[in-house]
């Protein structure tokens, strides 16, 4: 270390006793979590040496910004120039320019260390050493040089567990994995978990895996059939990937976690990354699938789209949760369970039905930026009372700027107990709480809760700071935007949990008859069908008087009983000819969708028609589903085509699900349907004849 001394430049740091000799000042724990500029105590961009005396329980940041790409090596030498105590170590960490640790630990007394670090010209890391617990000063003493460039090569490896022996996937049955297209297919598995890695062939070098991966670096999980993970010993991972790997879980399969830890009784649980079910690295997609695990997060994005998760802790996103016509079930019922149960930077909702509930009095959604509902139904559980003097967040939706419409919210507390005073108990202050924007139009709100809270709830209100009120919109003084259309709000408030008086109905009671059975959608008005009604139909495929009966579950009561009819002829079970069925060029339907038939079917069913879809019956719908086969007047068709011009010009759709059978689009079949943003394609070799039906969004 003599030698490397000979370049070093002296920054003297007497912390406690002479101050500091630099024109920064030092960093702290909570200082260097925040978002804003990094505080730090020097600043390097080459090779170089340097020297620090600490004296005093504090950390001290070096700021490194290369000039060049390649490998550097600190050396490093510590020395203990004046001992009080038994210490003979200081903690050492490497973060990269967001403060995400890449490595930590330790520098020994009177030893010489090296550490060999990749970094890229223009980024920005830092390197933090920290003195804790102890009275002694140390004295470090390091050199940078320059390694030169190298070529990374990372390779992906697969455990059972985090930090756990390596696992060959395709000796497992029910698994099969492509190393080439990184692609994983579960097939009715029945085992141990995934937790996937990126190691560096250079395994001596410290590095930011992000840096040397690809931006678009990931695993997809194709799930068939039913597959069961058991989780690891202490740890409730199924499915986990470390830093920089994306997942993507797709299929028409299921994933369910098996509970053979206990995990969640353990006196040290805590929700965390390692204790949720599926851990991406990066972001995560989870697309027309069904889950059920504990938690789901990831560190960026996470896309949640045409899929039912039932979960028992939490959705946590680090950048942006969007989730679209799904059924997402997160029931939290643990007392030191998460506190949100949604928790994002941003929060995007549309046409879904999302259920949360929590045995804490806390926000259930939760954005640090923008939470925007849309076209959903949404229902919320938790406790109406907290401890008097709480300083959490007491609202149920929580965010800095709010945009909801045409939602339906059932609001449910838990609370039969406690008493509204000033001693012991308050009220949650806010349904909907927002300091920036807050925007709300066309809403239908259930409360469900007792006579003390009823009698407490105020609608509107400036600057609601009553303990003992429940004011659900709040108009403050320091908006943004304040833009609640009460018009357009109806609000239902009852301690009744009998559905009859919850204003239920049939979205339509007419179809016509195609042979098959008939389920006509029902307005729940916020009620979530399995957890708080069953429905059932009866006479519903036969031509006549069919029925929807709704029936209350768990706490909810009563039954509401609906009639539809079903229009047309059912053809005679000895008319086995061509002679009633549609002729090839004829357009049916089956009542929301106009079909021309391509070929012509027949009653006996050893004949398959076609038909190509032509535009709409029922022209309110938003959402496209087209179907792979279906059967009209007991003919049964596979739909092979969109025809061209078939929703032309339709401002209201704005997803499409397009079957697998479908092989030609018609040219200009979605052009100018100008809120139209994501197609789900089942087909195979059409994505390119999308382009030309005038479609520019997202394809699936």
């Amino acid at each position: 270390m003599k030698e490397l001394r000979k370049i070093k430049i002296f920054v003297l740091v007497a912390f406690a006793a002479i101050g500091i000799m630099t024109s920064k000042s030092p960093v702290n724990a909570e200082l260097a979590s925040s978002s804003y500029e990094r505080p730090y105590d020097m600043e390097i961009n080459k090779e170089c040496g340097f020297e620090i005396r600490i004296k005093t329980n504090n950390n001290y940041v070096v700021k490194f910004s290369p000039d060049k790409t390649g490998v550097y090596n600190f050396n490093y030498y510590l020395s203990c120039t004046e001992q009080q105590d038994d210490k003979k170590y200081i903690s050492l960490y490497y973060y990269n320019g967001n403060y995400d640790s890449i490595r930590y630990g330790n520098l020994e007394v009177d030893s010489e260390h090296k550490d060999s670090m990749y970094c890229v010209a223009g980024h920005t890391y830092y390197v933090v050493y920290c003195r804790y617990n102890t009275s002694n000063t140390f004295n470090i003493d390091c050199a940078v040089s320059y390694g030169g460039d190298i070529k990374i090569e990372p390779e992906l490896n697969c455990s059972e567990y985090y930090d756990g022996p390596l696992i060959d996937l395709n000796q497992r049955k029910g698994v099969k994995f492509d190393n080439n297209s990184r692609t994983l297919e579960l097939n009715n598995y029945s085992g141990d978990g995934f937790y996937f890695c990126v190691e560096l062939k250079q395994n001596y070098l410290i590095c930011d895996i992000n840096e040397v991966l690809p931006k678009d670096y990931g695993i997809t999980i194709i799930l068939k059939g039913k597959n069961i993970i058991k989780a690891w010993k202490d740890s409730a991972n199924i499915i986990g990937a470390d830093e920089g790997i994306s997942l993507k879980i797709i299929g028409d399969g299921s994933l369910e976690w098996e509970d053979t830890t206990d995990i969640r009784n353990d006196q040290w649980y805590y929700p965390s990354d390692y204790y949720a079910s599926i851990v991406s690295g990066k972001n995560l997609t989870i697309d027309g699938v069904k889950i059920n695990s504990i938690g789901i997060t990831a560190p960026g994005e996470i896309y949640i789209k045409s899929s039912d998760l039932h979960l028992s802790d939490m959705v946590k996103s680090g950048k942006e949760l969007s989730i679209s016509n799904s059924k997402v079930v997160v029931e939290n019922t643990l007392e030191d369970g998460s506190a949100y149960t949604l928790d994002s930077t941003n929060i995007q909702i549309t046409g879904s039905d999302i259920y949360l509930k929590s045995n804490r009095a806390s926000a259930l959604i939760y954005s640090y930026e923008t939470c925007m509902l849309k076209d959903s139904n949404i229902h919320l559980i938790s406790e109406a009372f907290i401890p008097y003097g709480t300083t959490n967040s007491r609202d149920l939706i929580s965010t800095n700027n709010i945009d909801i419409s045409n939602c339906d919210f059932v609001v449910e507390y838990l609370d039969d107990n406690k008493v509204n005073n000033s001693t012991e108990y308050m009220l949650h202050n806010l349904i909907f709480s927002a300091y920036g924007k807050f925007i709300i139009k066309n809403i239908n709100l259930i409360i469900v809760a007792n006579d003390s809270i009823i009698n407490a709830i105020v609608d509107e209100k400036d600057d609601a700071d009553n303990k003992f009120e429940y004011v659900i919109f709040e108009k403050l003084y320091y908006q943004d935007v304040y833009d609640v259309n009460m018009s357009t709000v109806k609000i239902i408030k009852t301690s009744s949990y009998d559905i009859k008086g919850y204003n239920l109905k049939l979205k339509n009671d007419s179809y016509n008859y195609n042979g098959e059975e008939i389920k006509p959608e029902v307005d729940l008005n916020g009620l979530m069908e399995g957890m708080d009604v069953d429905i059932k139909y009866e006479n519903n495929i036969d031509p006549g008087k069919g029925r929807v009966v709704i029936t209350g579950k768990g706490k909810y009561t009563g039954k509401v009983v609906f009639d539809f009819v079903i229009k047309g002829t059912k053809p005679s079970a000895g008319d086995k000819t061509f002679n009633n069925v549609a002729k090839k060029g004829t357009i049916i339907s089956d009542g929301k969708y106009k079909y021309k038939v391509l070929k012509t079917g027949s009653l006996d069913g050893k004949s398959i028609g076609k038909v190509s879809v032509i535009g709409f019956k029922k022209k309110s719908l938003k959402k496209v589903s087209i179907k792979s086969k279906l059967t009209i007047n007991g003919v049964k068709y596979k739909v092979t085509a969109i025809a061209k011009k078939a929703f032309k010009n339709n401002k209201k759709i704005k997803t499409v699900v397009i079957g697998k059978n479908v092989k030609k689009i018609g040219k200009g079949a979605f052009a100018g349907c100008k809120n139209l943003k994501y197609i789900k394609v089942k087909s195979k070799n059409i994505k390119k004849l999308l382009k030309k039906s005038g479609y520019k969004g997202v394809i699936k």
